[in-house]
């Protein structure tokens, strides 16, 4: 029971996670993998994106929109 005058307490409700493809490409453009990766936003995507790739070139999409085309960093 909530205490007398106050709010009953709201339960922590996930966030639902959208489902993206990580297209991982080589230096040439050329496919390495494709892998599937679940965020909150596109944001988070990019970010998770660059991370499993190590700053390499990859596509990332949400369905049939591409959010990204990172062409890597160079070394």
């Amino acid at each position: 029971m909530p205490p007398a005058g106050g709010d009953p307490p709201i339960p922590d409700v996930p966030v639902p996670k959208l489902c993206y493809t990580l297209v991982i490409l080589s230096m040439t453009g050329n496919l390495l993998d494709i892998q599937t990766i679940f965020a909150s936003d596109n944001e988070e995507a990019i970010i998770l994106s660059k991370m499993l790739t190590g700053n390499n070139a990859f596509e990332l999409w949400l369905g049939v929109q591409r959010v990204m085309y990172f062409t890597g960093t160079m070394h």
